[in-house]
């Protein structure tokens, strides 16, 4: 599958809508890092997360790291079936997006983590609101709204599943 080819540059934000972003890639990464994950990976993937598809050349200007890391890194994510890899009409470029069915694996998280994570997030979309209309904002609001709904479904399947269990 191929997709159209975007060359704009609205993957890289600017001012307190950067420093937002850095603050949520590095709470991802550190979320990551306290079961044992790979930093650049975990990166890779928090930034995956926010964007939700980017080329090789972004995530090199989003996190400074070589072109052969992130192909190295990506080929971890696509082997491993986290990452779909698609091709860029017309371009020998290709953009990486989440596979759709990782976010229904997201239950290794343990649903204690779940109320904590919800409300840091909550509380990133309430500071948000003061750069309503910004470049970045309305994408940034997105994923963190996203994210919440991903946290209140997976709670609400946890607690069914807890459930079959217990009875």
């Amino acid at each position: 599958m191929t997709v159209s080819r975007d060359s704009s540059k609205e993957h890289i934000f600017e001012g307190k809508l950067k420093e937002y972003e850095q603050v949520l890639v590095d709470f991802l990464v550190e979320s990551g890092r306290a079961k044992s994950a790979d930093f650049k990976l975990q990166k890779i993937l928090a930034y995956l997360s926010i964007h939700k598809r980017l080329t090789q050349k972004q995530f090199r200007d989003l996190t400074s790291y070589s072109i052969g890391t992130i192909s190295k890194k990506l080929r971890f994510f696509i082997d491993s079936g986290v990452i779909e890899k698609k091709r860029i009409e017309k371009s020998n470029e290709y953009f990486y997006q989440i596979d759709n069915l990782v976010y229904a694996r997201v239950g290794n998280l343990s649903h204690t983590e779940f109320p904590r994570i919800k409300e840091y997030i909550s509380m990133k979309l309430a500071e948000l609101e003061i750069h309503k209309g910004k470049p970045g904002h309305e994408l940034l609001t997105l994923r963190l709204n996203e994210m919440l709904q991903s946290f209140d479904f997976i709670t609400r399947i946890w607690s069914e599943i807890r459930g079959i269990f217990t009875r």
